[in-house]
């Protein structure tokens, strides 16, 4: 049997890592929240969701790294991947 529970704090820590990351990644390059947004696409608000922990589609993952230059893509997906099968 799962348990749905620790599923769930598992997934939540994730997210939270991974926003962790964005946010370090773009303070240290000096952006905004506002100006990494308009580079991925999104608004900013979209964008502090994410550094909060929300979960972030794949695509907006690319753009990111590319944005920020933070952590080996293939980690990102690797991270999400982990998200989508424990649902």
């Amino acid at each position: 049997m799962v348990d749905r529970d620790r599923i769930n704090g598992a997934r939540a820590e994730y997210r939270r890592a991974l926003g962790s990351r964005l946010k370090s990644a773009r303070l240290s390059r000096d952006l905004s929240l506002r100006q990494v947004a308009d580079r991925v696409g999104v608004s900013a608000p979209t964008v502090l969701d994410w550094e909060r922990g929300s979960a972030v589609p794949v695509d907006a993952l690319i753009l990111l790294r590319a944005v920020l230059r933070c952590g080996r893509l293939q980690e990102l997906i690797r991270a999400r991947e982990f998200l989508k099968e424990v649902r």
